[in-house]
């Protein structure tokens, strides 16, 4: 995937194209997997990447749900402003890694279907058009990829170095 200037606009149709190769990325790492317990040097197994881009997934489809229904919001989550970002992370981080690995792989494929079934339903107009998602504050592709696509390819030299054995056991 090439870096794009992200003020310009993007169609729905490339918007999909960009999760589907970037999921697909992730998905082909771990069925590289020799262990899902090594760990990277930030001290992350490849499971806990996965519950990581899963909890920002559901995140994300929740801000699309509660702002369709006329919620508002001021952080990401209850309790947290977007300046708490590493705590909430570490806090989603401990409340995962006890997690069994079937339900984080399950809980990936679920939100990551959630997300391309919400992106399937906006039109390129709902991505490039802050007032078309107000809730949000700014044009919905940019959540899109920070939470998606974008943020997929941010841990995805870490799940490369797990499949080639730069982690420890």
């Amino acid at each position: 995937m090439v870096a794009d200037d992200p003020d310009a606009p993007i169609s729905t149709a490339e918007c999909l194209a960009r999760f589907r190769a970037a999921r697909a990325r992730v998905d082909q790492r771990c069925a590289e997997l020799r262990s899902w317990t090594a760990e990277s040097a930030e001290g992350w197994t490849a499971k806990d990447y996965l519950a990581h881009l899963t909890a920002w997934q559901r995140r994300m489809v929740r801000w699309f749900a509660e702002g369709a229904a006329g919620t508002s919001r001021s952080g990401p989550e209850a309790g947290y402003t977007f300046e708490q970002l590493d705590a909430l992370n570490e806090r989603d981080f401990l409340g995962s890694r006890d997690a069994p690995l079937a339900q984080v792989r399950r809980e990936f494929e679920e939100t990551a279907d959630a997300v391309e079934a919400l992106v399937e339903s906006l039109d390129d107009a709902d991505l490039n058009d802050a007032a078309r998602v107000p809730w949000l504050g700014f044009e919905a592709r940019h959540t899109i990829a920070g939470n998606t696509y974008g943020h997929y390819l941010e841990h995805l030299e870490a799940l490369e170095g797990l499949v080639a054995g730069k982690g420890t056991a």
